[in-house]
């Protein structure tokens, strides 16, 4: 099957339930909300080191590098930012439910989210 950008069917699909099941099975494997994280930050303008949900809560800890981002060096204001940044991409974040720990360039945020399974991506 030839490549089709991102959220988009192939219109020659001639088994649409196939289909179905196959992106089903790709979106629940653990590493579709992973992936789709890491291009969230990197699109933004981070360099992403690591994404890792936590196996027993719906945490997720994200690890940046500063990039093109202008990321505020206020832990509130960053924390919105973040929070913005996410629920931009259709990922509901709850206003209380984003914290960021800035050390120098290194940026380490944590938030609730149930998308996805326990799992890293380095």
């Amino acid at each position: 099957m030839p490549e089709h950008p991102q959220g988009l069917f192939p219109d020659d699909c001639f088994d649409r339930n196939l289909l179905k099941r196959a992106i089903y099975k790709c979106m629940s494997d653990g590493s579709y909300h992973h992936d789709r994280f890491k291009q969230i930050f990197q699109t933004a303008g981070f360099t992403v080191r690591d994404v890792e949900r936590d196996e027993c809560h719906p945490v997720w800890k994200i690890k940046l590098v500063r990039g093109a981002f202008e990321l505020s060096r206020e832990h509130v204001e960053a924390a919105r930012q973040i929070r913005r940044l996410l629920t931009a991409n259709r990922i509901p974040v709850g206003r209380d439910a984003v914290s960021v720990v800035l050390n120098g360039d290194y940026v380490t945020c944590a938030f609730v989210s149930t998308a996805g399974g326990e799992s890293v991506l380095s």
